[in-house]
């Protein structure tokens, strides 16, 4: 199953709505209308091939404010993304991290590289990336591709 296939299905199960107005969206919590959701996370996951990283931002991040764990995966990818001008590590770890609590083996993997690593902004921590190692590896529930 192709990740935008995922996004668009969990998103359906989410319950939000896109409100579009003279061709600028926004996104609302609404339970009447998840189709529009998953369209909001398509058109972000495209936005963002297509190198329109503001725009795949803004809509990402109303997902990921109303607690949608795959929208805060892929801000922590956004924001760690070398081509995106406003790329930003701490931010990346901040979602990601979101998203591991929330439970998503692929963030809890990312979490626990960054831990193992170190950047410019998170210091290498081997117990703490080992912990999320152990959690994403139990964790076959959801593996998210």
């Amino acid at each position: 199953m192709g990740m935008l296939k995922v996004i668009s299905i969990f998103l359906i199960l989410i319950g939000t709505q896109v409100l579009a107005d003279d061709n600028s969206l926004k996104v609302t919590e609404d339970t009447s209308g998840p189709e529009k959701a998953a369209a909001a996370a398509g058109e972000a996951y495209t936005a963002y091939g297509r190198g329109e990283y503001q725009k795949a931002l803004n809509l990402w991040k109303s997902l990921a404010e109303t607690n949608n764990a795959w929208a805060q995966l892929y801000l922590g990818v956004l924001y760690s993304d070398y081509k995106v001008p406003f790329r930003d590590n701490l931010e990346a770890f901040k979602w990601y991290n979101l998203a591991a609590e929330n439970g998503l083996s692929g963030a809890q993997s990312n979490v626990g590289s960054i831990y193992w690593k170190g950047n410019d902004t998170i210091t290498k921590n081997l117990p703490r990336a080992i912990k999320w190692f152990e959690l994403a590896s139990k964790n076959t529930s959801n593996i998210d591709h």
